[in-house]
């Protein structure tokens, strides 16, 4: 595996993500937050924020150990931490009310995530000032009203979720294969293992809080 696939997938999602809450923060604020603006201009900003993402790009790759010939050993670390990830976080993530996740939704999703989420949806806006923000501009609420276009269910937001665990994975990878020069199939096994520090690893499995996508 190399690094190049690797960006392009990563480029893909933060366009994805980047253009889904840049286009709600924008059409929220003015009360315009509908399903016939809102999809187009994500797909026309997503596009857009791919293609200079790739442009402007370029620097990142002098800095990265380009190696096309891993070692056998190696490849089995990426398999390896591919398998780990998508079973112990994404499935459960995206399954979350049917696995030991949704024993326990979080205050903050209760409080006012769900909340606003609910408002976007049928207001188009978000000048409802009688609820209780946490930070604005937001994310986790812009993501989730996205995809219940699509699909209006609020259990969507385990997809939403494991989208944003995701580019937080690559992107610690990405981090370590850039500063440290690391090879890329043992740069995924260390960012899988640091997803399991003691610390981390609650907050990744936290569905309904915003917390990875800020800090990522």
């Amino acid at each position: 595996m190399t690094q190049k696939p690797l960006l392009q997938l990563y480029s893909i999602l933060l366009s994805v993500l980047f253009s889904i809450v840049f286009v709600a923060q924008i059409l929220g604020f003015m009360g315009l937050y509908r399903p016939l603006f809102a999809i187009p201009l994500t797909m026309i900003t997503g596009v857009g924020g791919y293609f200079l993402y790739q442009r402007y790009n370029k620097d990142w790759l002098p800095t990265l150990l380009l190696q096309d010939t891993p070692t056998k050993s190696l490849s089995m670390l990426t398999i390896a931490s591919v398998v780990i990830i998508g079973i112990v976080f994404v499935q459960r993530m995206v399954l979350w009310y049917q696995s030991s996740l949704g024993i326990i939704i979080p205050n903050d999703f209760r409080g006012y995530h769900s909340i606003k989420i609910m408002q976007l949806l049928r207001e188009g806006s978000v000048w409802n000032l009688a609820i209780p923000y946490g930070q604005y501009p937001f994310g986790l609420e812009s993501l989730v009203a996205f995809g219940m276009f699509f699909i209006p269910d609020i259990r969507i937001i385990g997809v939403m979720v494991s989208l944003v665990f995701i580019l937080f994975w690559l992107t610690i990878a990405l981090l370590l294969i850039r500063y440290a020069h690391i090879a890329l199939e043992v740069s995924l096994f260390i960012a899988t293992l640091l997803c399991f520090v003691p610390l981390v690893f609650p907050q990744l499995l936290n569905v309904g809080k915003n917390d990875v996508l800020l800090s990522t």
